[in-house]
C-alpha cells in the first residue's frame, strides 16, 4: 500500500495505519477494528507507531476528515478504506481489494465534520434504499416562511405504516346509523354558556332487574357533537307508542340526563328552557341534513401544475397545458369524467352541459367518501385574463392544493394566495435509474394554525408508484383537511355556522 501523510497543524502522521480485519462470524454487523499496522513490541517502543496512533486520535479530535461508505466484500471481510486528501494525483480513496476501488468520487462522498463513521451498511439495507437519487442529494421541494410549518421526513427507517384516517370517531354519522333507524325523542334547549342545544336520545338496552335503562344521548352543541352512554332509573321500551308516551316523563329527567353526561365529559351543562320538539318527522330530516353537512363524506382538492423555474400562482394558473407526466399523475389520481350530465359529487363544477367549467375533471370514490379534483389545466383558461380568475377561484375556495412540481426550483407554500388554502403537498416526479420505475417525491406543508396530521413522510420521501403510494397520499389528504378545521382560524368558523344552524333548528322546532 501506498504510504500516505496528513497534515495536522505542524506535524505529518501516517495514514496507512489501518489494516483490514476479519470480523466475527457470530456478529452479522460488525464494526471494522482499528488498529496500528505494527504491533509493537514488548518491552520496546517502535516510534512509528506511536506516531500514527498519536496521529489517529488528533485525526479523530479534528474531525476534519471525508465520510464514505465502506463496502463488503465477497468473502465477507470488511476492508478499510485510507484517506489522503491533500492528494491530488491519486485517486482521494483507496483499499486494499482491488476490486472495491470507489467510483463517483464528487456523487458518492459528503464532506462531513460531525464524526468518523466508516460503518458498513447490510445487502438488506441497500436493497431497500435503492432508489436514486437520496434523500441528501436532492434540493428541498420549499422554502421555510414564516407562518407555515414544512414537515420534516422522519429519516429513521420505519416498517410500513398503517394508513388510518385520524378523527374517525368525530367523522361517524351517529345520528344517521345509529339513533335515526329506531325510535327516538329529540329536545331542543337554550344553554346559557353553550348556546342552543338540540338533543337525541335512544332507548338502547331495559334491564330489568335492576329497574334501569340505558340511553344514548346525543347532544348537539356549537363546538362539538357529544356522545354518551347514560344509566337511568325506570324500564323503557324501544317500541314508538311507549316512547311517545313516555315523552313527556322524560322531559324533566332530561336535566339529570345532561348533568350526568357533564359529569363524564367534564362539561357544563345550563339549559335555560327544555322544549320537546313539534314535528318529529320533520326534524328527522332536518338532523339528517345537518349531519351530512357537517360530517364530510365528499371532498374537492385543487391540483396545480408547475412547470420549471415557475414560483408563483400567475406562472402556474398560465399553463393552458399539462406535461405526458403531469397526465400520468392525473390518471393515478382517478379517471377523467365528462361533466356534461355527471350526476355524481361534481365539487362545484358545471354538470348543464355548457362547460361553463371545462369539459372534463377528475373523480374517484375512495374508502366510502367521494374525491372531485380541481385540476388547474382541466379548468377553462383565458388568453385575455392573466390572473386566471376562472381558474383561481376554485382553488383559492380548496383547504388542500397538491401541486405537481417539475425541476429542482424551491417554491413558497402560500405561493397560492388564499385565505382557504391551508395544506400544501408538492409531488414531484422522478425515475429510478436503476430499474426504470416511476417514483414520486412528496413534501408536505401547513398553516401554524393547522396540527400536525399523519401518516409521517419517512426516509427519503420518496415512493414508487404503488397502489401503496396512492392510498398514503389520499390518507394524507383527508387527514390534513379535517386537521385544518381544528386549527384556530377555520374552528371560529365552524362553530359560528353550527351556532346558526342549531338556532335556526331550535327556533324552527320548539313546542311551546
Amino acid at each position: 500500500m501506498t504510504r500516505e501523510a496528513f497534515q495536522i497543524g505542524n506535524r505529518k502522521i501516517s495514514a496507512d495505519f489501518f489494516t483490514k480485519q476479519t470480523p466475527n462470524p457470530g456478529n452479522s454487523n460488525p464494526r471494522p477494528v482499528w488498529k496500528a499496522s505494527k504491533p509493537r513490541a514488548r518491552g520496546k517502543k517502535n516510534t512509528e507507531d506511536t506516531e500514527a496512533s498519536s496521529g489517529y486520535n488528533k485525526l479523530r479530535e479534528s474531525r476534519d476528515i471525508f465520510h464514505m461508505r465502506s463496502k463488503k466484500n465477497r468473502n465477507d471481510e470488511y476492508f478499510v478504506i485510507t484517506v489522503n486528501p491533500r492528494s491530488s494525483s491519486d485517486s482521494a480513496f483507496k483499499s486494499e481489494s482491488p476490486s472495491a476501488q470507489v467510483e463517483d468520487f464528487s456523487a458518492r462522498t459528503k464532506y462531513r465534520r460531525s464524526s468518523m463513521d466508516f460503518e458498513p451498511r447490510s445487502k438488506s439495507f441497500e436493497k431497500e434504499r435503492s432508489c436514486e437519487p437520496r434523500l441528501r442529494d436532492l434540493k428541498p421541494l420549499m422554502r421555510k416562511v414564516p407562518g407555515y410549518w414544512v414537515e420534516a421526513p422522519n429519516l429513521a427507517p420505519t416498517p410500513t405504516q398503517k394508513l388510518d384516517l385520524e378523527r374517525q370517531e368525530e367523522s361517524y354519522p351517529w345520528y344517521t346509523n345509529v339513533i335515526s333507524p329506531y325510535e327516538h325523542v329529540n329536545f331542543v334547549a337554550e344553554d346559557r354558556v353553550l348556546g342552543p342545544l338540540v338533543i337525541s336520545i335512544l332507548i338502547e338496552d331495559t334491564i330489568a332487574n335492576n329497574n334501569s335503562s340505558s340511553l344514548l344521548v346525543l347532544v348537539r352543541t356549537k363546538k362539538e357533537d357529544i356522545r354518551e352512554s347514560v344509566t337511568v332509573r325506570g324500564t323503557l321500551q324501544r317500541d314508538s307508542s311507549v316512547v311517545r308516551r313516555r315523552k313527556k316523563n322524560l322531559l324533566p329527567s332530561v336535566y339529570a340526563i345532561l348533568q350526568a353526561i357533564g359529569n363524564q365529559t367534564k362539561t357544563k351543562f345550563d339549559p335555560r328552557g327544555l322544549h320537546k320538539v313539534k314535528d318529529e318527522e320533520k326534524i328527522i330530516r332536518t338532523l339528517l341534513d345537518f349531519e351530512s353537512t357537517c360530517l364530510r363524506s365528499k371532498f374537492t382538492f385543487a391540483v396545480l401544475y408547475c412547470k420549471e423555474g415557475q414560483t408563483n400562482e400567475i406562472e402556474m394558473f398560465a399553463n393552458e397545458h399539462g406535461s405526458q407526466e403531469f397526465n400520468e399523475f392525473l390518471s393515478f389520481l382517478g379517471p377523467r369524467i365528462k361533466l356534461a350530465g355527471f350526476s355524481e359529487f361534481s365539487g362545484g363544477l358545471d354538470t348543464s352541459g355548457k362547460n361553463l367549467t371545462g369539459k372534463e375533471t377528475v373523480y374517484t370514490k375512495w374508502r366510502g367518501m367521494e374525491f372531485t379534483f380541481h385540476v388547474s389545466t382541466l379548468l377553462p383558461y383565458s388568453i385575455v385574463d392573466p390572473q386566471q380568475l376562472s381558474r383561481k377561484r376554485f382553488h383559492g375556495n380548496d383547504i388542500v392544493t397538491i401541486i405537481f412540481k417539475e425541476g429542482n426550483t424551491p417554491i413558497n407554500p402560500n405561493c397560492v394566495a388564499s385565505t382557504f388554502n391551508h395544506v400544501t403537498i408538492i409531488v414531484q416526479h422522478l425515475q429510478d435509474p436503476a430499474t426504470s420505475k416511476t417514483l414520486y417525491r412528496v413534501s408536505v406543508a401547513s398553516k401554524e394554525t393547522v396540527p400536525k396530521f399523519g401518516p409521517e413522510l419517512s426516509g427519503d420521501s420518496l415512493f414508487e408508484k404503488s397502489e401503496y403510494f396512492r392510498e398514503f397520499l389520499f390518507c394524507k389528504m383527508v387527514n390534513a383537511e379535517r386537521a385544518a378545521y381544528k386549527g384556530a382560524s377555520f374552528s371560529q368558523i365552524v362553530a359560528r355556522t353550527r351556532f346558526e344552524q342549531l338556532a335556526d333548528i331550535a327556533f324552527s322546532f320548539s313546542e311551546i
